[in-house]
């Protein structure tokens, strides 16, 4: 239970303040727009020409550009061999994703997910109603498949870095995410104690998921041992 004092809510009195620094106007996406005083307090109303006092007081305000999504339809055509009679379709351009959704779309949900940990369906809701493009829970499913084929390679190389390092620091937390499915048992199986395992060096850090807390399991991590056993890696 919150204890009750007798400050008031708020920054207290020598606390310092922290204020948005303003932008340069040089640095302005657009001109500035000049706001010039009609009347004075006192009933005076000010001509058009009246001369300014001062330098004017800056008031900047940040707001969210409008978002309409881009969308890029691939014909992709047939053509029929006149030598053995196949029907051949043109292959996907160079770049273009079989998902219905580009890089940066996908690099999107996986932050969302990923990094956010937002639930799937919060994804799919928020895409639409932010970005205007239509995606199911599934197609975020997909998405997250798609890319964790991509950074398998990228991260094995991380992780041979790190295993390989001279010096490396290694600590371990339990995983909060009890629902993840267990790789090693029956689909309606799940993860019953995780252990978040990390391993840092002045260059890189990787992070891995592993069932047990085990001497086994940090041997491996520190390059000790080939590799975790079969009951402990994930």
């Amino acid at each position: 239970r919150q204890r009750c004092t007798a400050r008031t809510p708020g920054g207290q009195p020598g606390h310092p303040g922290v204020t948005r620094p303003l932008v340069p106007v040089a640095d302005l996406p657009t001109p500035p727009v000049a706001v010039l005083p009609d009347t004075c307090p006192c009933g005076h109303t000010f001509l058009p020409d009246a001369p300014l006092a001062g330098a004017p007081y800056r008031h900047q305000v940040w707001e969210v550009p409008p978002v309409t999504p881009v969308l890029v339809e691939y014909q992709l055509h047939h053509r029929t061999c006149p030598d053995c009679g196949t029907t051949v379709r043109a292959p996907y351009p160079a770049g273009v994703p079989t998902l219905t959704l580009g890089p940066q779309a996908q690099a999107v949900i996986t932050t969302l997910t990923g990094q956010y940990h937002l639930a799937k369906r919060a994804v799919s809701r928020l895409l639409r109603d932010l970005f205007g493009i239509p995606a199911a829970a599934a197609t975020v499913c997909a998405v997250e498949q798609a890319i964790s084929r991509v950074l398998a390679e990228p991260v094995a190389a991380v992780h041979t870095a790190v295993v390989q390092a001279p010096w490396k620091h290694i600590d371990e937390s339990g995983w909060r995410q009890r629902h993840d499915p267990d790789p090693g048992q029956p689909d309606a199986e799940t993860l019953t104690r995780p252990w978040l395992w990390s391993v840092t060096t002045p260059d890189a850090t990787v992070y891995l998921i592993r069932r047990g807390r085990n001497q086994a399991v940090a041997r491996a991590l520190l390059g000790m041992e080939a590799d975790a056993t079969a009951d402990d890696a994930i």
